[in-house]
């Protein structure tokens, strides 16, 4: 039995909330901006991802009603194509394209490709065309381990910048792993003026790791002395969104016995067989995705206050 049953509701999977994408211009440093930049490009296109398959089925109506209306216009049967590539009837495209289309190209239409999908995807995706099936589960797996890799790329650059630009983080994280010495010819290779670079000397002699989510927060409470902690909520649904994207990425979303340990603590996922893939619906995807966007969000409004507030 599935982890998640019911619709697959393929729609609220998208982030209502993109607040993200005002970042780069509420922040006030300029390293922060860059981060926010990218961050903002990368689910920008995690957007667009998602919303593929609803405006290529969108188009595709849409095109289609067009021709039969090009067709008609000339003469023809609306379903005859077979004079298509003819200069009359590509013309008459092109006219019925221009009063139709052009009128309303700024806006999304997505109710109806999303009603469409749900009928391709049939009663719980039990039923209904199975490539849609299939190809939708995809874009949701996919859609988590973009956004969880968005965050962690983020929390990496950002952790590294805000060391960068001031010591006194750096001498917070080196009292609590005093143990962690870095080597003479780094120091050396930098004229021993560390001043400005101590979390990249940090991050390329593999002191530190963002390699999980754990370890980024373990390092922000570190350096920060707990005060980026309240920036990692819901996190429930980061860790959630972090062990989903690693289930997929090394073993294709099928449900071993790791995974189960380490969602124990979550009653949803009791019912997860070992051997069968995590299946995904939109609300869930959904809840995963806009984690990492609000914690990456509140990641970098928090440092820069707080970069603003040490000058």
């Amino acid at each position: 039995m599935p982890v998640f049953e019911g619709d697959y509701s393929f729609i609220d999977a998208g982030l209502s909330d993109r607040s993200y994408a005002e970042l780069p211009e509420v922040l006030v440093h300029r390293e922060y901006k860059d981060i926010a930049e990218s961050f903002k490009a990368s689910l920008d296109r995690l957007m667009s991802f998602f919303e593929l398959p609803l405006q290529l089925i969108y188009w595709s109506a849409r095109i289609s009603v067009i021709k039969h209306i090009a067709r008609y216009r000339c003469g023809l049967s609306p379903e005859d194509d077979s004079r298509d590539h003819e200069l009359q009837v590509s013309e008459a495209v092109k006219r019925v394209w221009d009063e139709i289309v052009r009128p309303s190209q700024g806006t999304r239409t997505v109710s109806f490709s999303s009603g469409v999908l749900a009928t391709m995807l049939g009663d719980r995706g039990s039923t209904g065309i199975d490539p849609a099936r299939e190809g939708v589960e995809a874009v949701l797996a996919a859609m988590v381990m973009a956004s969880y890799a968005a965050f962690e790329t983020l929390a990496a650059d950002l952790w590294v910048e805000a060391v960068n630009r001031h010591n006194s983080l750096a001498t917070n994280w080196m009292e609590k792993n005093s143990e962690k010495q870095i080597p003479g010819a780094v120091l050396a290779s930098h004229g021993f003026n560390v001043s400005s670079s101590m979390g990249t000397i940090l991050h390329s002699t593999k002191k530190v790791s963002f390699e999980s989510l754990n370890d980024i927060r373990n390092l922000y409470r570190q350096a920060f002395k707990g005060a980026m902690d309240d920036a990692f909520e819901p996190i429930d649904d980061l860790v959630k969104a972090e062990k989903t994207r690693h289930l997929f990425a090394h073993r294709g979303g099928l449900v071993d016995r790791k995974f189960k340990d380490q969602m124990k603590d979550y009653p949803e996922y009791t019912s997860a067989v070992i051997g069968e893939r995590l299946r995904l619906t939109g609300p869930v995807t959904g809840s995963y995705v806009a984690a990492c966007a609000k914690c990456g969000v509140a990641l970098l409004k928090a440092i820069d206050n707080w970069s603003v507030a040490q000058t």
